[in-house]
């Protein structure tokens, strides 16, 4: 922290900083409850996430977040035609 910070910037940071952390928390909840990495990215992005910040919290690139919810979006029948061609 820079001390030349006025009182919200120190505060903003703070949030933004609890909300990581938070983040983590869920994430690792999730993990233990057996979600696979689609499921967490849905639940996230149906929260209001971005693909950005569910890429930091899981730890990986926001393409591969991008490509999970784009998946689950297609939808089971649209997957299996294309397994099956």
């Amino acid at each position: 922290m820079v001390e030349d910070q006025s009182p919200n910037e120190k505060i903003l940071e703070q949030l933004a900083l609890m909300n990581k952390l938070l983040g983590v928390l869920v994430s690792s909840n999730m993990q233990d409850a057996g979600m696979t990495m689609a499921e967490q990215v849905r639940i996230m992005a149906r929260v209001g996430l971005t693909p950005s910040e569910i890429a930091a919290i899981l730890g990986t690139a926001p393409h591969n977040v991008s490509s999970a919810l784009y998946s689950s979006r297609k939808g089971p029948a649209k997957r299996a035609q294309k397994h099956s061609t």
